[in-house]
């Protein structure tokens, strides 16, 4: 009988072959290269994108801007192009932000000033006057002039200073304290009335 060549030949329990068994561990051929290195140059390209040559809009802080902008730019993987037109956007989202802010606050002040002007301890015809006499009583309390000036300047630059709780406060301390203890004069007119009035609180008497 002719040797039989078949490699492969059927057995009760399956397939059986006759081909050479290999040890080697599953996972172990060779595997294509993995070019590591250009993932490594872009990568180290994208981490050194450099953008402290961007335009800041004179709206932002240009250190602050760039500081911020870098990290998002690199994490995003934008361009410089892209990058531009992000602070680009931020500005203007900015400026649009902070004019409704202003509009509020502003809106916020001249709220207060008409209720000062009205109100029925310190307001009316007697606003003036009354403003002069919690100026002078911040005069006796706070006698050193460098520092009630720029309580002063705080209570303008903030709005503050036309805040009715606060001028209803002051004016009633001071007739707590007893304004016969603390002699005011009367003003030589109207117009040295209203200087003295604006020092303290200069946007509410406009």
């Amino acid at each position: 009988m002719p040797e039989d060549t078949a490699v492969i030949e059927k057995t009760e329990t399956g397939i059986q072959t006759d081909a050479p068994v290999t040890t080697e561990p599953v996972g172990s051929k060779e595997r294509p290269e993995t070019p590591e290195g250009d993932v490594s140059a872009k990568t180290a390209e994208k981490q050194s994108l450099d953008l402290s040559d961007l335009e800041i809009p004179e709206t932002l802080d240009a250190e602050s801007a760039i500081g911020s902008i870098t990290p998002l730019a690199n994490e995003l993987n934008l361009s410089k192009e892209q990058s531009q037109s992000l602070v680009k956007w931020y500005a203007e989202h900015m400026t649009e932000e902070r004019a409704k802010m202003t509009a509020i606050w502003t809106d916020t002040v001249e709220k207060w000033q008409d209720e000062a002007r009205k109100h029925p301890e310190y307001g009316g015809a007697k606003l003036d006057e009354n403003v002069k006499s919690i100026r002078s009583m911040m005069e006796r309390f706070v006698p050193n002039k460098e520092e009630r000036e720029s309580l002063l300047n705080d209570l303008q630059t903030t709005g503050m200073g036309n805040h009715p709780g606060l001028i209803a406060m002051l004016y009633r301390a001071n007739k707590a304290i007893g304004e016969d203890t603390m002699p005011l004069g009367q003003p030589k007119s109207s117009e040295s009335r209203k200087d003295l009035a604006a020092l303290m609180f200069p946007t509410m008497n406009k």
